[in-house]
């Protein structure tokens, strides 16, 4: 994914899961109140 200065929760959703393809899914994720992470996309992944 390239460099982007604003991230939607469907790219946050996309690099996680990417990264749990390489590394397994994590126990847990800590987030902030970004916008990002008030999404459906990223609710849903989770």
């Amino acid at each position: 994914m390239p460099v982007q200065k604003k991230f939607t929760g469907t790219d946050v959703a996309t690099v996680l899961e990417h990264l749990v393809q390489e590394r397994g899914r994590p126990q847990s994720i800590r987030v902030d109140n970004g916008p990002e992470f008030r999404s459906v996309a990223l609710d849903l992944w989770a």
